[in-house]
């Protein structure tokens, strides 16, 4: 495994993947033009899969580490991720893309150099993340559906559900250093976090419409798709969804994590999202804040179906 080509750190976690990880750590090795290196935690898991984590390691132990080996404490997918990128950056200064992965995926042998081709040119100060279009397949591999994301490239799409999957994920290391400023307190993943992170601080964004990766789907995802289609402009589904939620206790979890970016990055903010974070906090209690997020110039980019559902959640208090 050893060359000369650029080195990527691909971070993953581990949880009762016997059945379908040595394909994924197989493709991750497989990709070209890359010199990769695997950081991967086992998550406390019951089965073999740490066994066949360690016989890897054996096998290429340049270029694969296992993070906590000889520990088995289940402390969860979010703490679990975090726990491996905050290593990987705190130790490898020398590497400067990262890459985050599923356990039961297969990449193409393409995805990390060409994810590179689109952010190695990118100068901004505050980093660039690059994700893309999935290939959903079954447990078998058969594809189900061929991912087709609409991408508006403003800040609303942060306060929608993630568009961005972190197994399509690509960064710099100048965007991990802002997202792993300050570790979320708030229930969320790490893929979203990086995600919002981005699009709050003014970071380049990065989307390709091309898919390098099958997207395993089957009985044991711990995150599995949810059909970007039915949450962002279905708004029948939506009343349905959120109906009840009128006569019991709402989370507002996207409020909340806004406000946790909002204190976290207050200095880092860019300009326009500072002010659609600073409407979200107030707009429960304010009819003007509810009008200016219901009527922003990005907003109107929508089509009727996502100003309508977005109009609801914001009349009736449920972002």
């Amino acid at each position: 495994m050893k060359n000369s080509y650029l080195p990527i750190a691909v971070v993953m976690s581990t949880y009762n993947g016997e059945k379908y990880v040595k394909k994924q750590i197989d493709s991750i090795l497989c990709q070209e033009k890359v010199n990769v290196f695997l950081f991967v935690r086992d998550d406390g898991s019951t089965d073999k899969t740490l066994e066949i984590l360690k016989s890897y390691k054996l096998k290429y132990p340049e270029n694969i580490k296992i993070i906590d080996e000889d520990k088995s404490e289940n402390i969860g997918i979010k703490e679990s991720f975090f726990s491996v990128i905050y290593y990987v950056y705190k130790n490898y200064s020398w590497i400067d893309y990262f890459s985050f992965s599923d356990q039961d995926d297969v990449w193409k042998s393409t995805k990390l150099i060409e994810a590179y081709k689109q952010v190695c040119l990118d100068n901004n100060v505050k980093g660039i993340l690059y994700y893309s279009n999935k290939t959903v397949v079954d447990s078998e591999l058969n594809v189900i559906e061929n991912e087709d994301i609409t991408v508006y490239n403003d800040f609303y799409e942060a306060l929608w559900d993630s568009l961005a999957f972190g197994c399509t994920m690509f960064f710099n290391r100048r965007l991990a250093s802002f997202a792993l400023k300050h570790k979320p307190d708030i229930d969320c993943l790490h893929d979203s976090w990086f995600y919002r992170v981005a699009k709050s601080i003014g970071a380049t964004i990065v989307f390709d419409s091309c898919s390098f990766i099958m997207y395993r789907q089957h009985g044991d995802n711990s995150v599995g798709i949810k059909g970007t289609k039915i949450y962002h402009d279905d708004l029948v589904y939506m009343i349905k969804r959120f109906i009840p939620v009128l006569f019991i206790k709402r989370k507002h979890h996207i409020q909340t994590y806004m406000s946790e970016i909002y204190t976290c990055y207050y200095d880092e903010l860019d300009v326009n999202a500072k002010r659609i974070i600073q409407y979200l906090l107030v707009y429960r209690y304010s009819l003007r804040a509810k009008m200016k997020l219901i009527f922003n110039s990005g907003m109107k980019r929508r089509n009727y179906k996502m100003r309508m559902v977005w109009a609801y959640k914001v009349l009736f208090n449920i972002l």
